[in-house]
């Protein structure tokens, strides 16, 4: 019946007797050959035409198949990679065509592997991966605000922020010029980034001089200075300078390209 020998614990294997023509299996079969998958001890008495008769037993043992877990499918941001590790193993074969103990992967799809052990008794696992998308995020174009006024920066999304001037809400508000940057993460951890740039508009100075007295039938010239620019005066006038000759408050703004108003 040959040496003691293992088979894996999915086989099965047949003993075969080779001669006689009568057979009678420790198992009950009673055929030249006897087909088991069972541990233990298998003998057989084998009788020819004349009766005369011959014994052998073979020991046969179960290998367990190799236990592969690749874990519970799973998802990894887009600009990650993973590794998935079958564990054990003397030989490999991955669906991705991977020969080695583990494959790393950062493709959407799901990966397989097929291992195999000392005795080629082989097990099987399946494991499904999902690729997330980074948040994208966008603070819009470099800004320019007012002197006198603020801007809220929004990161549109996202469950977690972190921002360059230590705000940790979706929104900042700011006044300051220089680099605003923003990183945002999702329930994964997955991060987007975006950075914007603030300047700060001066206002225009405008002074009118102190409050005067003139003498009946004189003028006086008042000049809101910063040529180039716009003029709205109390009177309704547009000019940089207008003439006076009636007492009373005389006001005027001064807007800049921007808007900027002094």
């Amino acid at each position: 019946l040959g040496n003691d020998t293992t088979i894996c614990e999915d086989s099965l294997i047949i003993f075969d007797a080779l001669a006689g023509s009568a057979w009678s299996w420790s198992n009950g079969d009673s055929t030249k050959s006897t087909t088991v998958n069972t541990s233990g001890d298998y003998s057989v008495v084998v009788s020819d035409g004349l009766g005369c008769k011959g014994y052998d037993t073979i020991s046969l043992g179960l290998q367990s198949l190799p236990i592969v877990n690749l874990g519970n499918d799973t998802t990894i941001c887009s600009d990650s990679i993973i590794i998935f590790d079958s564990g054990i193993g003397l030989e490999w074969n991955w669906s991705n065509g991977a020969d080695t103990k583990t494959t790393t992967v950062n493709t959407i799809g799901d990966y397989s592997v097929v291992v195999s052990d000392e005795l080629g008794c082989t097990s099987y696992d399946t494991i499904s991966l999902d690729i997330q998308s980074l948040p994208i995020v966008n603070l819009g174009n470099d800004t320019t605000i007012c002197a006198d006024s603020i801007i809220i920066f929004d990161a549109g999304i996202g469950s977690i922020w972190s921002w360059s001037n230590g705000a940790a809400t979706k929104t900042t508000t700011v006044n300051i010029s220089g680099d605003y940057s923003v990183v945002v993460s999702d329930g994964l951890g997955c991060t987007g980034y975006d950075t914007i740039s603030l300047d700060i508009q001066s206002l225009p100075i405008v002074l009118l001089g102190k409050d005067t007295v003139i003498c009946e039938f004189d003028d006086l010239i008042l000049n809101a200075s910063n040529p180039n620019l716009n003029h709205i005066w109390s009177t309704g006038e547009n000019s940089q300078t207008i003439v006076v000759d009636k007492e009373g408050l005389y006001s005027v703004e001064v807007i800049d390209s921007k808007g900027c108003l002094g």
